[in-house]
């Protein structure tokens, strides 16, 4: 297939030997594709203004990329590899849907589209400047693609830690989903308002939310409404230490829906969860043989945002076997990812996990400093600890306290809790190539 790639960063993707006007790149799906020189580009964008060709030629190829990733299956392996491969084309269709109002429906199907990817991806930042722009024109627009949107820029403002923008978005949501009774909306924004305060910690109030989503999934039988409110209220189950045997029963459901309706990203997710599920019970060989099922199906779909947890959860198995090499490479792979937008509610665990590796390795200064960065990171995005995790925690700390004095013990926690969360991954970092 030979296609023109249309980029706005032509210069600083790929280099061009001098004197040449159009460069040929290669693809790994073997297609071949051209890009022009900045001044050429802008040559040939002056001349369409000119002949007045220009807006006609934005719309063919906003419509063009529209029409070529409508019927793309989301739930397929390759769907974020294929989506990240367009991505240049996509924003400037989408940046151009959104300088007509009379786009603005198409808009809001693309934005909505690529909400998913910008979520997968980690790339939160990206997409909440978009869905931003999206909901702030459709102001006053009632309709079931709005819902759509509004869920999926709470969704991505929870993550982020931003929780009154979150609760504001969920509000206008569901007022919008009872005016239109939409039931599938409905279910997801409610499993999203249990995010928003299963992260602060009230369970309580987030179970009663995923109670009555899962109700209502049922009722609608809606494969993506049930796995989300199966595999939320099992995870909350599970961090409260409460049933979980129907906790465990959820994520079987859950694994049976997402495999039926061929949902890879929910499975893989599945996957990891019950691994997780199985680490803090004692199920040492069970966790090992479901986290590398997890893992391998999150980074052929290069999941960014699953891989954090992923390697969180291998990190404790490879701790919790004595193996602290192990431990180290899965805890760091898992900061590789955590920094870049919505994944930062993982670093905390991540940096409980590198001083449980310092404690192994006897490095205890550094183990009571990485200690004292999560407590103080923790605080600051409320988010307290699972309960179901505090044993795995107290082993750690106890473990420090046991090689330090006291007053040298407090002097690197508080040192550590006045890190920021960079300072705190870069000393990290340090800690374990010490």
């Amino acid at each position: 297939m030979l296609q023109i790639l249309f980029r706005d960063d032509y210069l600083a993707a790929v280099h061009k030997p001098p004197g040449l006007l159009v460069h040929r790149t290669g693809l790994d799906a073997g297609e071949t594709r051209f890009t022009l020189l900045e001044t050429m580009r802008e040559f040939a964008a002056e001349q369409l203004q000119e002949r007045g060709a220009a807006d006609a030629v934005a719309q063919a190829h906003a419509d063009y990329y529209w029409t070529l990733i409508e019927p793309w299956d989301i739930n397929a392996p390759t769907w974020l590899a294929d989506i990240e491969r367009e991505l240049d084309n996509l924003r400037a269709a989408l940046r151009w849907y959104l300088s007509r109002p009379e786009q603005l429906e198409a808009a809001m199907r693309l934005g909505y589209r690529l909400a998913r990817f910008w979520y997968w991806r980690d790339w939160l930042s990206e997409g909440r400047w978009w869905l931003d722009q999206l909901i702030a024109k459709s102001t006053g627009m009632a309709s079931a693609l709005r819902a759509d949107v509004l869920t999926a820029a709470a969704l991505q403002a929870t993550v982020q830690g931003d929780s009154v923008r979150a609760l504001a978005l969920h509000d206008e949501n569901l007022k919008l989903c009872a005016q239109l009774n939409l039931g599938r909306q409905r279910a997801n924004s409610l499993n999203a308002l249990a995010t928003l305060y299963a992260r602060k910690g009230d369970l309580p109030r987030a179970i009663g939310y995923l109670e009555e989503s899962l109700t209502l999934a049922r009722q609608i039988q809606n494969p993506d409404a049930l796995c989300n409110a199966c595999y939320m209220l099992a995870g909350i189950l599970v961090d409260a230490g409460c049933d979980r045997e129907r906790a465990l029963l959820l994520y079987e459901e859950c694994l049976c829906v997402a495999r039926a309706h061929q949902r890879p990203i929910v499975e893989s997710m599945t996957l990891a969860a019950l691994g997780h599920l199985a680490l803090f019970t004692g199920d040492l060989a069970r966790a090992t043989e479901l986290l590398p099922q997890a893992l391998a199906m999150q980074q052929a779909m290069n999941a960014s945002m699953a891989l954090g947890w992923t390697h969180v959860y291998l990190g404790v198995l490879a701790l919790l076997q004595g193996d602290s090499d192990r431990a180290a490479h899965y805890f760091l792979q898992s900061l590789e990812a955590a920094p870049q937008g919505g994944a930062q509610y993982v670093i905390p665990f991540t940096l409980e996990g590198l001083a449980g590796v310092c404690n192994l390795r006897q490095q205890p200064a550094q183990g009571a400093q990485l200690l004292g960065a999560a407590e103080a990171l923790r605080a600051s995005l409320e988010n307290p600890r699972a309960p179901i995790e505090v044993g795995f925690y107290t082993t750690i700390r106890t473990g420090i306290q046991t090689q330090l004095e006291p007053s040298a013990l407090q002097c690197a926690w508080q040192r550590g809790r006045q890190l920021t969360t960079a300072q705190a991954i870069a000393e990290a970092r340090l800690a374990m190539h010490s």
